[in-house]
């Protein structure tokens, strides 16, 4: 709230559902950013924050206003819809079950947006880019915002318009004692099934079959998704990045690439392992293996505050470079071979 300004407002909303095909929508998972702020795991809701305060009705005398900061909107209660999709918050449980200060029902969105912006005339607005892909209810809802916006911009309006995307990663970059627990749950189901798949595999499987013990350890301990989609590979598919097939049979003598993580309550892990598929390292993949261990260590040993990535991730690849010229695969232990990176600089904290 302070950053945001007492002459300011911002707006924040839930990811949209998103169609698989015909009438079948994928899982649902909340924006980050909007889960961050309101731990709300619904869509079709919108977050308002006016740190000066906004008035409404005292739901215990609704003959008298009071002020709040916040107002999260919410779906309403519906039998039918809940008969088919399952419970539903509603404002009441909005605020009992999530600690929020005050919970509308969905509609009232344009009224208090009216009350907020074309009154008040704040000389600040956040509220994130509409993504590209943003239909379905929420589009709806958030026609209002999107003709201010609009209106804003063509009439070249007082109200300035801010990303606050920043200044919300500002705040989940250092993260709490409560955070950190999670972090380190979803870290440990991770362990669990990278440990259970190493057990598992064997030769004459398929990638989809050790996909399926990963995502069965992740149910079975609690994840709600998969960080990512699983991404399992042997033989010549271990390169390719991001690949997704999952179809070739697992040979003797090959390598498997699992690089799956694990989602819980809202953090998530990103780890990669490779391993025989038989068990045992022929001569040639122990060498690659314990120079990429020897890489990781290198570069866990240098994580403390004020590190950045890029001295982390150089000194990664140096010890990688070193023990590939060792083996005489490259010409030059001090080249760029793996040191360019796209990914924007960082400290950790």
């Amino acid at each position: 709230m302070n950053e945001i300004g007492n002459d300011a407002a911002a707006v924040y909303y839930a990811a949209p559902q998103r169609t698989r095909n015909a009438d079948v929508e994928y899982q649902y998972r909340q924006d980050d950013n909007f889960l961050y702020l309101t731990g709300f795991p619904e869509p079709n809701a919108v977050l308002m924050l006016v740190p000066k305060g906004m008035q409404v009705r005292n739901p215990a005398d609704t003959s008298t206003t009071m002020t709040v900061r916040e107002i999260l909107f919410v779906q309403p209660r519906n039998p039918v819809r809940e008969h088919w999709n399952g419970r539903l918050y509603g404002p009441e449980g909005a605020m009992k079950l999530r600690g929020l200060e005050f919970a509308l029902p969905i509609d009232q969105f344009e009224r208090m947006l009216g009350s907020v912006m074309f009154r008040s005339r704040p000389a600040l607005l956040y509220f994130p880019p509409f993504a590209s892909d943003l239909t379905g209810e929420i589009a709806t809802t958030l026609e209002p915002l999107q003709n201010f916006i609009d209106q804003t911009r063509i009439r070249n309006l007082a109200t300035e318009l801010r990303d606050p995307t920043a200044m919300v990663y500002r705040h989940r970059r250092v993260k709490s004692v409560e955070e950190i627990v999670l972090i380190t749950k979803a870290s440990e189901i991770a362990a669990t099934a990278h440990r259970q798949a190493m057990m598992s595999c064997e030769p004459g499987m398929y990638e989809y079959e050790l996909q399926g013990v990963y995502e069965f350890v992740y149910r079975k301990f609690g994840a709600e998704y998969n960080a990512y989609p699983c991404i399992v590979g042997a033989g010549e598919n271990t390169v390719i990045l991001h690949y997704n097939s999952v179809r070739r049979k697992i040979n003797d003598g090959d390598l498997v690439l699992a690089d799956c993580g694990a989602e819980y309550h809202g953090y998530a892990t990103d780890v990669t392992r490779t391993f025989p598929a038989n068990g045992k390292f022929s001569k040639e993949q122990r060498q690659i293996y314990e120079i990429v261990l020897r890489a990781q260590k290198a570069a866990i040993a240098m994580m403390r505050p004020g590190t950045s990535w890029s001295e982390i991730s150089k000194k990664a690849a140096d010890v990688v470079n070193e023990g590939l010229f060792a083996l005489g695969l490259i010409k030059d232990k001090d080249g760029r071979s793996i040191t360019d990176s796209s990914h924007t600089d960082s400290v950790t904290r």
